[in-house]
């Protein structure tokens, strides 16, 4: 007798498959798709939703390892979902590359988000009663190993660190909730790298109009949160007219720096508003500040749109600590460099003139931006030395031109430039009732939610980069693929963290080397870590199955499930289908 054991490392693909299933992903594509002679396989909508077990699990997109990953879970796969004739054929790159280009379509695509938002926010608490639905809005450039077409998604744009890289642009809208503060993307917008961000708010805030429609507790009065980009007068009165809101930085485009420092001179300081956080049961003051008032006016077309602003002066203690600190080390540094032109060193260029040394002083001011707070004084000195008479030559006088410098600090420049720093002024036509100065503050603080949402799909849980894909609409399709995912892990993140505080509790076991650690807001990754050696064995004799065997759930495990409102039995009832399926097979064959 020949006896086989075939082991499955299961880990956390039954929770992920278990709330993939509640969104109705599977329906909103199949009712879409026409099959057509051929099509070969299974539905789309299944593919799609094991693809996104295998995306989350393994932290991969790329389509190459999909279909090895299907071939050695093949079994297991096809028992948890239910869907006898899946193939690892069904992940195959050339499918799920052609799959790509049918998600990649507006029309389909669009029914799915609207799907998903509907049942996904149905289980999310978004604000406290009298607040404001808080979306925010930023762009990202997103690089790619692609070839550069004219006219096509890949670009060359302004990038910080991959200027050298093509680039399409991620234009990102997400939903704060009152639980965690961590952002659910609602929609998003894949254009070309070029494209600037300030070109983009308009259309983001109508999609995610379109794709929340129906959903009447978001029709208007929402609050959109952006960064000074946002703050274009076009835009502004594109929300007024939409009755929502709007809180971002106004630049200096918006709003001069001589006006700005005219309203904070003639502020005064008495009367400010005054916003804590709480340390260590301590009450630390973060920012203050003032707000006054501005009557806008937009000429949009024939009609004339009016409406009152307020503008928030919000002076952040650390920033202001930050910027001053790091204004006295570019004195320091400055200065050093000044005093050092008239050192000399081997290979050190020797300057010879005062427009020489004018010119270099000029260069070091400006290139540690303190123009104006440093001035140098240079004195041009004749040093005559007595030469006595070598060889063929007599008797001199020899004459040599030297300069000293003296630097002087002028303090009270120094103390003036000081006294702005610090200084943010925020724009909002959101009235006091609904949006206090320090609720201005803490929501634009919050800004870091939707960047860590595109630290997730950059690097983490949903990595996207590096794209190698060509084709756009391949791209256009996997960024869609991978920000549903990023619905996913927010749903897991919100049930997560409202049932920990809604019963008080911490979750322990989570953080890998220090056990004692707890946490009540945990994320997507840490969750899913927690089932990291699961494992199903299945023991056959002659090619006949016998019994199946399950790593045992830890305690940590368990209570992972209950916080997500997940039934253990997603675990171990997979003994008892799993008999099954093998009883239903072996009648079949007989």
């Amino acid at each position: 007798m020949e006896k086989e054991l075939k082991n499955y490392p299961i880990n956390d693909l039954p929770v992920l498959y278990g709330v993939i299933k509640t969104l109705g992903i599977a329906g909103s594509i199949n009712n879409q798709f026409k099959e057509h002679g051929n099509w070969v396989g299974i539905l789309p909508g299944e593919i799609l939703e094991l693809w996104l077990c295998y995306i989350l699990s393994q932290c991969d997109h790329r389509l190459s390892g999909a279909e090895e990953w299907a071939k050695q879970h093949l079994e297991f796969l096809r028992i948890m979902s239910g869907v006898a004739k899946l193939s690892a054929h069904d992940f195959s790159d050339d499918k799920l590359g052609s799959l790509l280009g049918y998600f990649s379509e507006d029309k389909v695509w669009g029914v799915v988000e609207k799907t998903v938002n509907q049942k996904g926010l149905g289980v999310y608490r978004l604000k406290e009663e009298g607040s404001l639905n808080t979306f925010r809005l930023d762009a990202a450039p997103m690089q790619s190993h692609g070839k550069v077409i004219e006219n096509g998604l890949l670009q060359y744009g302004y990038s910080k660190h991959h200027a050298d890289l093509p680039q399409f642009k991620l234009k990102l809208c997400t939903l704060d909730n009152e639980v965690n503060n961590f952002a659910y993307p609602i929609c998003h917008l894949t254009v070309n790298g070029k494209v600037a961000d300030d070109e983009l708010y308009v259309a983001i805030i109508e999609k995610s109009k379109q794709v929340l429609q129906g959903l009447t507790t978001y029709a208007i009065g929402n609050l959109y949160v952006g960064d000074s980009k946002f703050g274009s007068l076009v835009n502004r009165c594109y929300v007024f007219q939409n009755k929502d809101y709007y809180l971002m930085p106004l630049s200096a485009v918006q709003l001069s720096l001589k006006k700005r420092m005219e309203l904070i001179d003639g502020s005064e300081p008495s009367t400010y508003h005054q916003v804590f956080r709480t340390e260590k049961k301590k009450q630390v003051l973060v920012a203050e500040g003032f707000e006054v008032s501005e009557q806008i006016e937009v000429k949009p077309g024939e009609r004339i749109d009016k409406w009152k602003e307020r503008r928030l002066f919000v002076h952040s203690i650390k920033y202001a600590k930050s910027q001053q600190h790091a204004l006295d080390k570019r004195l320091i540094k400055a200065e050093a460099k000044i005093l050092q032109l008239t050192e000399r060193k081997q290979g050190k260029p020797v300057l010879k003139t005062k427009k020489e040394y004018n010119l270099a002083i000029t260069a070091i001011l400006q290139a540690n931006k303190v123009e104006g707070l440093i001035t140098v004084e240079l004195k041009k000195r004749t040093i005559q030395k007595e030469k006595r008479a070598y060889g063929d030559k007599p008797k001199r006088i020899e004459k040599k031109v030297d300069f000293s410098l003296t630097v002087c600090r002028q303090t009270e420049e120094i103390r003036q430039r000081k006294k702005y720093m610090g200084w943010q002024i925020y724009a909002t036509n959101a009235p006091s009732n609904l949006l206090t100065f320090e609720q201005c503050v803490w929501k634009y603080r919050y800004q870091s939610n939707i960047e860590s949402r595109f630290d997730d799909i950059r690097n983490k849980m949903a990595a996207l980069l590096p794209v190698f894909l060509q084709k756009d609409e391949r791209i256009e399709g996997l960024v869609n693929v991978l920000l549903l995912a990023l619905k996913v892990c927010s749903i897991l993140e919100y049930k997560a963290a409202k049932s920990l505080q809604d019963q008080e509790e911490l979750l322990f076991n989570v953080y890998e080397g220090n056990p004692n650690r707890g946490t009540d807001r945990p994320s997507a990754k840490r969750l899913l870590k927690a089932f990291d050696g699961v494992a199903i064995s299945l023991i056959f004799e002659d090619n006949n199955f016998q019994f199946a065997l399950m790593t045992k759930l830890k305690p940590v495990q368990k209570k992972v499930l209950e916080i997500l409102d997940l039934k253990e039995d997603i675990y171990t009832g997979l003994i008892e289908k799993i008999e099954l399926w093998f009883s239903n097979k072996k009648v079949i064959e007989t």
